[in-house]
């Protein structure tokens, strides 16, 4: 299932001073000097950095904020683990029982390999709910995660989106970039869900 946001990020990858030096708004010596751009598209640039990194994290596989999420299970995937991608640290493991009553499972009853980003049940597993989803994890991403190379992915997918804000172009040779978006973000890509 997708991971729900339960928490919001407390900042994105990007700054909007990052953003406005590589649309060229900003000099690196005007960010450096403080100065700010009398920008009147800030609002949009900053939606467009939020949608940038969703689109990166759907392509990596993992989350690049250190927001909280919620993912829900139907059953464990092979009756003893369950799979939590993008998860750093595990907030709690909740399931609803066979009378359909919220409990909360001990964190000694799991352990959690952040390796391979699996939850591993060390206890005996009590009867689910028939209920759809009736098991629970909600886990905290780190940015840390956010290296250079990835930022400039982020960058040059931002910089696609501020030159082209329609879905069609007309009259013009369009070609994709050998060294762009991708080509940054592919070698960091743990999920194959997306071309």
């Amino acid at each position: 299932m997708t991971p729900r946001e339960v928490v919001a990020p407390t900042a994105e990858p990007l700054t909007i001073d990052e953003a406005r030096v590589h649309l060229r708004q900003l000099s690196d010596a005007d960010v450096t000097a403080n100065l700010s751009a009398d920008v009147d598209d800030d609002s949009w640039v900053l939606a467009r950095i939020k949608a940038v990194r969703q689109w990166a994290e759907g392509f990596l596989g993992f989350k690049l904020t250190d927001a909280t999420y919620e993912v829900a299970f139907d059953e464990f995937t092979d009756s003893t683990s369950l799979l939590v991608e993008g998860a750093v640290t595990i907030t709690s493991v909740q399931y609803l029982d066979a009378a359909h009553a919220l409990q909360t499972l001990s964190p000694a009853a799991y352990t959690f390999d952040a390796w391979h980003q699996t939850i591993y049940i060390t206890a005996a597993w009590p009867a689910l709910s028939s209920r759809a989803s009736p098991i629970r994890v909600r886990y905290k991403a780190d940015a840390t995660a956010v290296t250079e190379d990835i930022k400039t992915g982020l960058l040059l997918l931002l910089g696609h989106l501020y030159e082209n804000r329609e879905a069609s172009v007309i009259g013009v040779s369009v070609a994709q970039l050998p060294m762009g978006v991708e080509a940054f973000l592919r070698p960091h890509r743990i999920s194959l869900g997306m071309a």
